[in-house]
């Protein structure tokens, strides 16, 4: 009801100002729509530049490139910057990924590449974290250390392959290879390709053995061998990478080691 006294004038305006909310709501609704749809089609501050940082030795930049590519075209404001995270994040090589806006046309991703540590079966690396990630077909140049045992057990064989590397290096030996097969028997391939047996019923036991018969071994008999299996309860076997061993020298040997 119009107010007492108001003029004709005043009471059509009073009357038209509701009229002019909703108009104006309209406008901004339709303003609103019409800015969404240009944002997501990237019309409007489109993605010109993608800049990607990290030390990349392995990680194909095109390969992101295109892997991100159809997440650019809804342009600057609309990135699910998420989305682009997680597609980055599941490539070849890549450890970690930070995502960001800088204004008004750019897209920085920052990279963390793999570091492999060892190399675990045929075509495939464990991270010093005990984490499996894929070759994808890019070896590394530097030569590393074998690990080959069943999936799942990725970080408690990194744990047990650590222990024998330490033992190992008071005796100046290193390991080329440490094999667990799937009845969880040890095998050793040291750097001078002799091969250590260990078994499956206690191969720690059978390593500390082998450990303390390395001195009584001697270093120029170490290179002659090519496999001792320690797998035996009370001493070990050996053979030898020669056709035959002068056999005086194999009876001091056997005489030195009968008590190990």
């Amino acid at each position: 009801m119009a107010r007492k006294g108001a003029t004709k004038k005043d009471r059509q305006w009073v009357s038209l100002k509701p009229l002019s909310v909703v108009f104006a709501l309209l406008l901004v609704a339709v303003m609103g729509t019409f800015l969404t749809a240009k944002l997501n089609k990237g019309e409007l501050l489109p993605i010109k530049y993608v800049r990607l940082e990290g030390n990349l030795s392995y990680i194909d930049r095109a390969e992101i490139k295109a892997e991100i590519g159809p997440l650019l075209e809804k342009g600057f404001l609309a990135l699910n910057m998420e989305m682009i995270s997680q597609s980055v994040r599941q490539l070849p090589w890549v450890d970690s990924v930070h995502v960001a806006r800088i204004w008004p046309d750019t897209l920085q991703i920052a990279l963390a590449e793999q570091k492999p540590y060892l190399k675990w079966g045929h075509d495939a690396y464990l991270n010093k974290r005990g984490e499996q990630f894929a070759s994808s077909g890019r070896a590394v140049s530097e030569v590393l250390p074998e690990l080959f045992g069943k999936n799942g057990q990725e970080k408690v064989l990194l744990e047990q392959f650590e222990q024998l590397k330490e033992a190992l290096a008071l005796q100046d030996m290193r390991i080329k290879i440490f094999r667990v097969t799937g009845r969880q028997a040890w095998r050793l391939t040291l750097e001078n390709k002799t091969e250590v047996l260990l078994g499956r019923d206690q191969p720690k036991v059978a390593f500390e053995r082998f450990i303390r018969s390395v001195p009584l071994l001697g270093e120029e008999r170490l290179q002659r061998i090519s496999r001792i299996d320690m797998r035996y309860p009370n001493g070990f076997a050996v053979q030898w990478k020669e056709t035959e061993f002068n056999k005086v020298g194999m009876n001091s040997f056997l005489q030195d080691v009968k008590n190990v």
